[in-house]
């Protein structure tokens, strides 16, 4: 996750501290990760009344990702990040409960099984 804030300054930070002649830099742009699961928890957790209904997932993969990143580069440039808080959530649901109708919740949901019958 990040901020589109913090994605504007990321941005500055890079144009501003360029990599000498030569030099290779990747920065991961994030500045925290959740899993689908902690997003879920968080958002009813912040707006009473919400369920969380727990799917099995279509897709055939670890549980667990082997790749673990690491977002230090901008922090080391000057990066303060805006983290997710219950306030911004809170300050979505109008947007999101005025725009609720126009939601085709069957195409939330998955259509597809990517494993075998059986497996």
């Amino acid at each position: 996750m990040i901020d589109i804030r913090d994605t504007v300054d990321c941005v500055r930070l890079a144009v501003e501290n360029p990599a000498e002649r030569g030099e290779f830099r990747v920065f991961n742009q994030l500045t925290e990760s959740f899993s689908v699961g902690e997003l879920a928890k968080l958002v009813a957790d912040t707006h009473p009344g919400t369920e969380i209904t727990h799917l099995d997932t279509p897709r055939v993969e670890a549980d667990q990702h082997h790749y673990h990143v690491v977002s230090t580069g901008l922090a080391e440039l000057g990066l303060r990040p805006h983290l997710l808080a219950a306030t911004l959530i809170t300050s979505m649901f109008e947007l999101v409960e005025r725009h609720a109708g126009r939601v085709n919740r069957a195409a939330l949901l998955p259509a597809m099984q990517w494993r075998l019958p059986g497996r």
